[in-house]
């Protein structure tokens, strides 16, 4: 008979039976405290939200006035997960444009509806008609919403381009014909401030010569007091004769360096020539009973016929009395003037 009792037996499969139970508990909590732990962590992101350009260029000007001319602005597009609803904030401030006068400070939430990837926020831009060289400000995008994160190019700058340029020409190259009469050039002033003010203008030869293609002008241009436009007229020369077409310059210069010029100071006009290859001389009247006119000769005068006799006539358009037709027979016997050397 085994030694060891009846109740020692008892006690061991008891010890057993508790260490087993003790055993699957701390099982069961380190699952637990495993899945807890997973609930804690965070989603991974996929999301991202950044702007279309690192850079956005902007006028002044740049104003929309239709519904499909939206005015100055820069994209934000959504990357990843396009099937719920998310949100980015913006900002739009810093740099060295000047709140309230260059643009105005913003910020916001851009929202994307489920299937949307792409939003714009609107540029507030404003012209301070002076002219100061251009400007910046930055965009920036922050707080993404869940489950989201913000790219690379999650700001961008944006440049705002100076177009206050002061006087200019509209044009700095024209095409005037020779038989025009006269070119005219308009100047436009660029400026917030719109006092009156004068400058000059001067011409100078090209290719033209002032006095036989053009009369040489030089004067003082005055814009009176919110006036933004004026203009030049040149007299243009006709000539008779015919060759290329020729150039010459108009320049806008400030002789007390008080106003600003634009880039377009300087226009060149070309003249083009209308004169033909031969210019028609009306008071030319040949000779009575003309019928048909033959062949000129290099120094003029003109081969006709009258009366089916062949003469010729001087630059006046009476018949040349020493022109003597030389008369020969051919091969049927026909005596006439048969061919013309000229």
């Amino acid at each position: 008979m085994d030694s060891t009792s009846l109740s020692e037996r008892c006690k061991m499969k008891i010890d057993l039976k508790s260490l087993y139970l003790i055993r699957c508990f701390v099982v069961l909590t380190q699952l637990a405290g495993a899945i807890a732990f997973a609930d804690e962590q965070p989603a991974t992101p996929d999301i991202r939200f950044e702007f279309d350009r690192a850079v956005q260029f902007v006028s002044e000007r740049e104003v929309g006035t239709w519904l499909w001319e939206p005015g100055p602005s820069i994209f934000v597009i959504r990357l990843g997960n396009t099937n719920r609803e998310a949100s980015v904030d913006y900002t739009l401030g810093g740099g060295t444009a000047i709140p309230g006068l260059d643009y105005t400070p913003m910020a916001g939430t851009v929202h994307f509806a489920p299937a949307e990837i792409v939003q714009r926020i609107a540029l507030p831009i404003l012209d301070d008609s002076l002219v100061d060289g251009d400007k910046t400000f930055q965009a920036k995008l922050l707080h993404p919403s869940a489950e989201a994160v913000l790219g690379p190019q999650s700001s961008a700058e944006v440049r705002i381009l100076d177009d206050d340029i002061g006087v200019e020409f509209e044009e700095i190259r024209l095409v005037a014909g020779e038989s025009a009469g006269t070119v005219t050039l308009t100047v436009h002033r660029y400026t917030g401030d719109l006092s009156p003010i004068q400058l000059n203008y001067v011409t100078a030869d090209g290719t033209a010569t002032a006095g036989q293609d053009y009369v040489a002008s030089s004067g003082v241009l005055s814009f009176a007091a919110g006036e933004t436009t004026q203009q030049i007229s040149i007299p243009i020369l006709e000539d008779e004769f015919s060759k290329p077409s020729e150039e010459f310059t108009v320049t806008l210069n400030d002789p007390l360096n008080s106003l600003v010029l634009g880039a377009q100071k300087v226009a060149t006009v070309r003249i083009l020539d209308d004169d033909g290859p031969v210019k028609p001389d009306r008071s030319f009247v040949p000779a009575a009973g003309v019928s048909r006119l033959l062949a000129v000769q290099p120094d003029g005068k003109i081969f006709a016929t009258i009366s089916n006799c062949v003469v010729r006539l001087d630059l006046e358009g009476s018949i040349d009395q020493g022109f003597i037709p030389i008369q020969a027979t051919n091969l049927y016997g026909w005596a006439g003037v048969y061919d013309l050397v000229v």
